[in-house]
């Protein structure tokens, strides 16, 4: 029994002996690691252009992106943040960037009303892109509710669609006056125009086809372009739009997405939970 006994453990030690010799000498290692993320670039994230109460926090902090060349994230980079006009204070003057390369800070704007008059900067040494400004706009609810003449848009325009994205304001389509054509003639529009506070108009890419009458929403950072009409008169034909397009402000570019079922124009347009809704308009069957 001893003898059978210490053949056993004999062969467990060799058995084991064997398999950690294969395992160590046999070039079982594990992968190596992938090189980690250099950053590369800073640029502008969200809670640019907000309209607020002064000397209140905005509703939103403000946000910038630290990037590596192939535009992922970046995370472990210090970003200084400063107040630069307009008084007030943030909640850091120094953040680090997530594993997603976002940086954030809560802003409370200055005592002074005014378009713009505060400014926050976001700086990332030796990154493209830094600094980053945002400017905010301080409103004062016992003096600012009253009208104010802002800057017009370079095309008179009516039957538009208006949209926001981060602060900046898109006018869309809409029909001009063509006297060139005939003195009631009207012209549709495809062209878009931004505003953004202190920087006035300018022009963006103009939208696939040309409508009046249409709908917008936004749905995460994408404008929407719903229905309207492309054939306005005299003699005032209808030729309704089950066409939808969507604008990316990033790269100023257009594309068509899935049409209506139903063409429409005089069209409604509500987002909810991320979905774009059309509802009610007109036609040429008539109101719906």
């Amino acid at each position: 029994m001893r003898c059978v006994s210490r053949r056993r453990f004999g062969l467990s030690l060799i058995v084991a002996a064997s398999v950690a010799g294969w395992a160590c000498g046999n070039g079982v290692t594990e992968p190596p690691a992938p090189p980690a993320p250099v950053a590369t670039s800073i640029v502008m994230g969200s809670g640019n252009g907000q309209v607020w109460v002064v000397g209140r926090t905005l509703p939103e902090p403000v946000t910038v992106r630290v990037l590596s060349d192939d535009g992922s994230g970046v995370g472990g980079v210090a970003v200084r943040w400063a107040v630069t006009a307009g008084g007030g204070s943030l909640s850091a003057s120094t953040t680090t960037s997530d594993q997603s390369g976002s940086a954030s800070v809560s802003w409370r704007i200055g005592p002074t009303p005014g378009l713009d008059v505060n400014t926050a900067t976001a700086i990332s040494n030796g990154l493209a892109g830094s600094p980053i400004t945002f400017t905010a706009t301080g409103v004062n609810p016992l003096t600012g509710n009253r009208w104010h003449r802002v800057a017009s848009m370079p095309t008179s325009r009516s039957r538009l669609a208006v949209g926001v994205i981060d602060g900046i304001l898109y006018a869309l389509g809409g029909v001009t006056p063509a006297p060139e054509v005939c003195s009631l003639c009207l012209a549709v529009l495809a062209t878009v125009e931004a505003n953004h506070g202190s920087q006035g108009w300018y022009t963006v890419a103009p939208m696939p086809t040309a409508r009046a009458g249409l709908g917008v929403g936004v749905v995460d950072g994408l404008l929407y372009a719903v229905g309207g009409e492309n054939e306005v008169g005299p003699p005032y034909p209808i030729t309704s739009l089950a066409t939808v397009d969507a604008y990316d402000p990033v790269t100023d570019t257009w594309r068509g997405v899935a049409p209506m079922p139903t063409a429409r124009s005089g069209v409604g347009v509500g987002v909810l939970d991320g979905l774009l809704y059309a509802v009610g308009g007109y036609n040429e069957s008539g109101a719906l």
